[in-house]
């Protein structure tokens, strides 16, 4: 699990909704902007669409911020980045999400 102050907060989610770079993958859309800040910075927004399960949306949730967490120093600083959860992920297994997440930080060149 990621610590508060490397998620994303809600005004930036706005920016980087509004200003941010597009990526795609199989199980999720990436959204991303530089920021000013040292620290990177990540979300996961699962919706009601993708299951309507409050207890499924929240284990979606939970594995990408643990994915992220194996990452973190891997991933260049001054980055904010949203991940849109797409309804096929609700039955992605969790070394599917891993390889997706990897990819799309990959075409983002988020990752080192």
């Amino acid at each position: 699990m990621l610590p508060k102050k490397a998620k994303v907060s809600r005004e930036l989610a706005k920016h980087i909704r509004a200003s941010g770079k597009n990526f795609y993958g199989a199980y999720m859309t990436l959204r991303t902007v530089k920021i000013k800040k040292e620290q990177h910075t990540f979300s996961f927004i699962v919706s009601k669409k993708v299951t309507v399960l409050a207890t499924e949306r929240n284990i979606l949730k939970r594995r990408g911020y643990a994915i992220i967490a194996t990452l973190q120093k891997d991933i260049l600083p001054h980055t904010a980045a949203l991940f849109f959860v797409k309804k096929e992920a609700a039955q992605a297994s969790f070394s599917d999400l891993e390889k997706d997440i990897k990819e799309l930080l990959v075409k983002s060149k988020i990752l080192r």
